[in-house]
């Protein structure tokens, strides 16, 4: 009988430490969502360009990326793209599964090219953060 009440407290405490682990997780995923949300929202100059487009890049693929506004979306490599354009500048979050992975600034650097940084920090970080190149599909090097 004792071992029984002793298993059903113990599976009773996991239970409950499984629940209180995974609200503590939850938490963790929304505050680092709610930080890259607010450094993409932060960014409010007017857009001076606009970056529509098929872009590749060595490192991370394909992306297209579809600018209304300032307001941008699509993809690069496996990643969905939430971000804006501030001026000359794009921020931008690259999301999976509702996950911020990356934040990433980059800005025109002529016609057929995108060049900046990305973090895995929320928000950017410049000093942990690595240089991207895009440039345009189909655009002779």
């Amino acid at each position: 009988m004792k071992r029984i009440f002793a298993a059903a407290l113990l599976g009773t405490l996991c239970l409950s430490g499984c629940d209180t682990l995974k609200s503590l997780k939850e938490e963790r995923y929304g505050n680092h969502n709610d930080k890259g949300d607010s450094w993409i929202s932060d960014q409010t100059a007017p857009a001076e360009v606009n970056i529509s487009g098929n872009w590749r890049s060595r490192d991370w693929g394909n992306a297209l990326i579809t600018q209304s506004g300032n307001r941008l979306q699509g993809y690069i490599g496996d990643y969905a793209i939430k971000g804006v354009v501030s001026g000359r500048k794009a921020y931008i979050i690259l999301k999976s599964g509702g996950w911020n992975y990356y934040s990433v600034i980059l800005e025109p650097a002529g016609p057929d090219m995108l060049l900046g940084s990305y973090s895995k920090s929320m928000p950017f970080q410049r000093d942990a953060s690595w240089d991207m190149r895009l440039e345009r599909a189909g655009a002779a090097y």
